[in-house]
């Protein structure tokens, strides 16, 4: 019998994209790559209250 899947934890997942979009701005502020990542933050936030678990 298989091992059940691993989940993930949105409230990591959203924590680990903050710090990334955190990340970007300091490092590329005018390369347009922080509204990537806000787009993925809102994707994030989406899913974690669509679904139980993701």
């Amino acid at each position: 019998m298989k091992p059940p899947a691993p989940h993930l934890r949105a409230d990591r997942v959203l924590a680990t994209l903050d710090k990334l979009r955190e990340r970007i701005n300091a490092r590329f502020p005018k390369a347009g790559l922080s509204g990537v990542c806000a787009d993925l933050i809102e994707t994030a936030r989406f899913s974690a209250r669509v679904t139980p678990r993701v």
